[in-house]
């Protein structure tokens, strides 16, 4: 049995406790908001077994270097980020003349006036599915209203 982990499984180690935190703090909010039991069923089984992979990490090794590794894990979180091929594309799409950057907010301002019209629209069915604008705001994950709009009616009309 290992009593100390090269860089490489420290970096494990610490990557296994930042998503065990992550979870733990997901099932605390979701079971806030009433999420579906079968979601939070899933999240409590990714929890439980993040520890356990945690466990055959941690208990093998000498007890000053397990301590050490507990102390450094409170520092750490789980963060999502871009691998180096979507960064690489990004910076391509910036230099094409097709693609304007736009900052966050501003977009939101843009989308938050284009809902408004939407809340006044009266498509339904494959009108409302097909709807450019929808199309648009979902493309650019601009947050819907209704997000249990069943198909035929737009996630941005107000619910009735």
């Amino acid at each position: 049995m290992k009593r100390y982990l090269n860089k490489a499984e420290k970096q494990t180690a610490l990557t296994i406790a930042s998503l065990q935190t992550y979870m733990e703090d997901k099932v605390a909010k979701w079971e806030q908001y009433n999420a579906p039991k079968e979601l939070l069923k899933n999240a409590r089984y990714a929890v439980t077994y993040t520890k356990k992979m945690l466990q055959c990490l941690l208990v093998p090794l000498d007890l000053e270097e397990r301590a050490k590794l507990v102390l450094e894990t409170r520092k750490m979180q789980c963060v999502v980020m871009y691998n180096k091929d979507a960064e690489r594309e990004y910076r391509r799409l910036l230099e094409m003349e097709s693609v304007t950057p736009v900052e966050t907010e501003d977009l939101y301002d843009i989308a938050e006036q284009a809902i408004n019209i939407c809340v006044q629209c009266e498509k339904t069915g494959p009108e409302a599915d097909n709807c450019n604008l929808r199309r648009i705001m979902l493309k650019y994950h601009i947050e819907p209203l209704d997000r249990e709009a069943p198909l035929g009616r737009c996630p941005y009309k107000y619910k009735d």
